[in-house]
């Protein structure tokens, strides 16, 4: 190999050490800013290109000949420089779990396929849902999604699974769904009717109201809800949120294959508004 081909190869090198400082400064930030969180994206894509290449491989096996020049900095050519730190990129962008005095609403995993099926292929769970009860393929490719959406770097609908903090029991899920055009979070939840009546809805929804605004930054919070569902309004009402709208047949139910237009609530709460409630309650 020429001069000028070992000259390429350091620029090269060079090049992804610099963006490998780039990332593993990025991640030592615990609680990262949104802009920190797309450059780390950005670096991580690139170096997973590069590490995956024909490029990296042809570098790495220069280095093992002994054709770099010794005082080339070459973490990204060591078999765990860049591996290591793409892992660490990993676990930085999961999202710890959020709890609650009784529960701890953990992030989605593949093992929670057999919940979400007793969720979503129980008729009178999914009664006041607009959507049809899911068989066990349709429910997997449901969990595969929620997978693929939590592996982005900024997660926009964002799927935890309750968990009953005494015994462990993987009891329901929720979620919270981020609009960045109106800078609000969407929050809901579905239990298993052997948790009904038991307070957990309400425990899990002003915990899901507090992260929005604590932790999300969001400006405004809501919920959606059937008019007929009377247990899901008091609740959010209890939990401090307002009746905003009523729609008139703006949800189209799928039962059993048919096909209804039905009524939707829409519950809500601003930053300022919560606020004011915390402080009073202090």
């Amino acid at each position: 190999m020429d001069d000028t081909g070992i000259a390429e190869r350091a620029a090269r090198i060079a090049y992804y050490e610099s963006l490998l400082r780039q990332l593993q400064r990025c991640l030592s930030y615990p609680d990262p800013s949104e802009p920190t969180r797309r450059t780390a994206a950005k670096l991580t894509a690139a170096l997973s290109a590069y590490y995956a290449s024909d490029e990296w491989k042809g570098d790495f096996a220069a280095d093992e000949a002994g054709l770099l020049p010794p005082d080339l900095p070459r973490g990204v050519l060591s078999e765990d420089g860049i591996y290591n730190t793409l892992e660490d990129y990993r676990e930085w962008t999961k999202p710890a779990g959020i709890e609650t005095d009784r529960l701890i609403l953990r992030r989605m995993e593949a093992e929670d396929l057999d919940l979400i099926y007793r969720l979503y292929s129980d008729e009178e769970i999914l009664r006041y849902s607009p959507f049809d009860t899911m068989d066990r393929p349709a429910a997997e490719a449901h969990v595969q999604r929620i997978l693929r959406e939590w592996e982005s770097p900024s997660p926009v609908n964002r799927e935890y699974t309750v968990v009953r903090k005494q015994d462990g029991t993987a009891m329901g899920r929720c979620h919270i769904e981020l609009d960045a055009e109106t800078d609000t979070a969407m929050v809901g939840c579905h239990l298993l009717k052997d948790y009904w009546r038991h307070g957990y809805a309400a425990e899990i929804c002003r915990t899901l109201v507090a992260y929005s605004f604590e932790t999300l930054g969001v400006h405004r919070v809501n919920a959606l809800c059937h008019p007929e569902n009377t247990g899901s309004r008091k609740m959010l009402e209890a939990c401090g949120m307002r009746l905003e709208a009523h729609f008139r047949q703006k949800c189209r139910y799928v039962k059993g294959g048919v096909t209804s237009w039905e009524d939707e609530l829409q519950y809500a709460l601003l930053r300022w508004e919560w606020e004011a409630n915390h402080e009073a309650r202090r």
